[in-house]
This record gives structure tokens, sequence and C-alpha cells, in this order.
């Protein structure tokens, strides 16, 4: 059979791509992959036939989660070759970190815990994935530090620097949409 080919851009949701990241083809019994490339852009050719979709972080690029997976919920037949765009399905978040008093602190590291979400979409694909900033994010001077993470409930731990007089202090929040997150330290018993 001649091959056919599933092409396109993996793009965060403000259309930026996303470079580096690892997208594949599974059949079952073989996979096929290839990494977009500084333009988001990726190509995989493979036999016709039927394949889950899946797309994961490689690098560490600033518009992804420094972890995440989007799978297919099901194959996807491919017969011709395919344009398909992936915008990843996350939503912007910064979390902004204060003292007590209400003040910016610079030079905190934050993170995200891990979240599993069943009801996400990959253009119109039904798909599920998981979201973790694991890799610390440190908040500048105004105090604030960005990640992108699919819907869901997630903690944040901020941690401050060492010769910080405040305690890591976590804040748990529902994320649906953009959001901002105020996250205030705490001062050590």
């Amino acid at each position: 059979a001649t091959p056919v080919t599933l092409s396109g851009r993996l793009l965060d949701p403000e259309g930026n791509p996303i470079a580096n990241q690892l997208v594949r083809l599974d059949s079952g019994s073989s996979q096929v992959y290839d990494y977009t490339d500084s333009a988001g852009n990726y190509e995989i050719q493979v036999a016709p036939g039927e394949y889950y979709i899946r797309v994961n972080q490689s690098a560490n690029p600033s518009n992804a989660p420094s972890y995440y997976y989007l799978y297919s919920d099901n194959k996807v037949s491919l017969t011709t070759s395919t344009t398909l765009d992936i915008i990843l399905p996350t939503k912007k978040v910064t979390v902004q970190v204060q003292d007590p008093d209400g003040n910016p602190v610079a030079g905190v590291s934050v993170t995200s815990s891990y979240v599993h979400n069943s009801s996400l979409y990959m253009g119109t694909i039904p798909a599920n994935g998981s979201t973790q900033q694991n890799s610390p994010v440190t908040t500048d001077g105004s105090g604030l530090a960005t990640m992108w993470l699919y819907p869901g409930t997630y903690t944040f731990t901020a941690t401050p620097p060492s010769e910080s007089p405040y305690a890591q202090t976590n804040t748990t929040q529902v994320i649906s949409s953009d959001a901002t997150v105020p996250a205030t330290l705490a001062t050590p018993c």
C-alpha cells in the first residue's frame, strides 16, 4: 500500500509553536514518531491503517507543561494523507507569590501537582492526558511564575530561597480557564 502522511503543527492555545516535542502514531504493534521543529511542524509517514495519536513532552518549552501527555481515546483511521494541527488544550496559569503583607516575592520556585483529565480534545478527536509542572518555575520581580496546565484541581507549591524568612506554602485551586493563583508564603512557626 502507498504510505500516507500525518502532518501538522503543535501549538499552544495562543497559537505559538511548541518545539522539540514528540508526536507519534501507535498501531498497537508498532510506533512511528517525529519531533516538532522550531515552528512546531511534524510529519509522520505510515502505511494506511488505524493509529492512536500520542503527543508527549521531550524538551521543556516555556509554553507547555514540563511534564505532559495527550493521547487520542481511540484509534484514528488514516487512509489518505491528513493534516492535523494540534493545539495543546492547556490553560495559562500565573501563580502570584506574595509575603504575608501582600508584597511580591521574587526568586520563589513554584511547581504543581500531577492531574489527569479524561475530557480533552486533540482538534475534534476525543483525548485524555496529564500535566504537571514538576520542573520549578521561578517567580520574577513581580512575584509571578507562569505555567501551562490542563484543566483540573492542582496543588501549587511555592518554595522560597533558603535565605528567605518565609516557609514553603501549598495552595490548591481548580483551573478551568486561564487563571491567576494567589499564593501567600507562610511565616515559619
